[in-house]
């Protein structure tokens, strides 16, 4: 993972885009899009505390949790291009942890929300794991596996980008593990 590129039938390199850092790495697939834009899983690194602070029970908490991004590319030249929508599912969180947060509740109360402390580990930075990521141009969703939690997970993309990360931006659906 970490590089996206983009060939013609010749087997020319028409278009390469890097998602590589510290603290981010696209990973396992892309979905290309109708409009020419790409959509693509990214693993984006939070501090421990980051999690702590949305009802994390620490002992569950790693030093630093890799959770999911999901980010539409609009490329640009050669190797260049510009995220116009991001998903990020710590935007999303519910938590029966610490009863002081926003976010307290009973996760069965919220199945449109990720419970935060769900299949974590303090030894475990990869939270969520998800390996696939399909578009429904019909139906403007985007659909994610997550292999760690066992769930298919349907994400509204026509939500406007500067509201992703509020209540509209939670999951459509959801369909897999019972816990």
């Amino acid at each position: 993972g970490g590089i996206i590129e983009r060939f013609d039938w010749e087997g020319n390199l028409t278009w390469s885009y890097l998602i590589s850092s510290s603290t981010e790495c696209q990973h396992h697939d892309i979905a290309p899009m109708p409009n020419g834009n790409v959509l693509a899983l990214v693993w984006k690194a939070y501090p421990g505390e980051d999690w702590i602070a949305q009802g994390r029970d620490p002992a569950l908490t790693a030093l630093e949790v890799w959770s999911l991004s999901i980010v539409e590319i609009e490329p640009q030249g050669l190797d260049g291009g510009e995220v116009v929508w991001e998903w990020k599912s710590i935007d999303h969180l519910v938590q029966d942890f610490d009863p002081t947060l926003p976010n307290f509740g009973d996760p069965s109360m919220h199945p449109s929300q990720l419970d935060v402390n769900y299949d974590a580990g303090g030894s475990d930075s990869d939270w969520l794991h998800t390996n696939s990521i399909f578009y429904n141009e019909e139906l403007d969703q985007i659909m994610v596996s997550s292999r760690d939690f066992n769930e298919l997970w349907v994400i509204d993309h026509s939500i406007p980008n500067d509201i992703t990360a509020t209540a509209a931006g939670h999951l459509l659906y959801r369909w897999g593990n019972p816990e």
